[in-house]
């Protein structure tokens, strides 16, 4: 009996684990601050206006700075490249980039 209740928990588990861990940023806006960092704040600001879902502004986030791929990569619905000259060249902006499947 101990076993497939093991089992059975170890299931549902899981599964809440997969059903609980929802998206918590609709969008993240991957930037360079020098190139566009006022522009991604101005689109911030403009999108925040026309819906209620979070935006991930690395600027508004400090805290959870360590953990920024992970938040690309699990907590993110879109990812939103502000192209500028200079994103192409920060390994942070081409780690976000990669992070984004």
């Amino acid at each position: 009996l101990g076993i497939p209740i093991a089992c059975i928990a170890a299931v549902g588990w899981e599964v809440y684990k997969r059903v609980s861990q929802t998206t918590q940023f609709a969008a993240f806006l991957c930037h360079h601050k020098g190139g566009a960092g006022s522009l991604g704040r101005f689109i911030k600001l403009i999108m925040g206006k026309h819906s209620a879902s979070n935006i991930f502004y690395d600027s508004d986030q400090l805290e959870d700075l360590d953990l920024i791929f992970e938040v690309v990569r699990a907590r993110t619905k879109t990812l939103v490249i502000l192209l500028s000259p200079e994103v192409q060249k920060r390994m942070w902006c081409a780690g976000e980039i990669v992070s984004a499947h």
